[in-house]
């Protein structure tokens, strides 16, 4: 622990992960800001895909539905209900920021999305 606080990356009180590189060690809440942002982000490109994929079953079940007003009725269902899921996923982002900036919590006020990368 001597080594860690004579190089200066870790001061007294601070919490240091050795599993981690200097931009996610900073020891204070700023970590926990980047972690949401990048959780956020994953959650944001799967909802994408899941809602991508409902769209297309719901386009190919109406064009499959052959006239049948049911299935047709279903498959505008399924659409609508994808459609909606990515609305809400959206909001969550938007509700977020807003409750930073009313009780003026500043890490959720600069809540940034984080494009994932591999």
């Amino acid at each position: 622990m001597n080594k860690i606080l004579a190089a200066g990356t870790v001061k007294e009180g601070q919490v240091h992960n050795p599993l981690l590189n200097a931009d996610w060690n900073s020891g204070d809440i700023g970590f926990f800001n980047r972690l949401l942002g990048v959780i956020l982000g994953w959650v944001f490109i799967i909802a994408v895909l899941v809602f991508l994929g409902v769209f297309f079953s719901g386009g190919i079940s109406w064009i499959l539905a052959g006239g049948d007003e049911n299935k047709v009725k279903g498959a505008k269902g399924r659409i609508t209900s994808g459609l909606v899921g990515l609305v809400v996923v959206f909001l969550v982002f938007l509700v977020l920021k807003l409750v930073g900036y009313i009780f003026g919590i500043s890490h959720l006020e600069d809540l940034k999305l984080a494009v994932p990368s591999l």
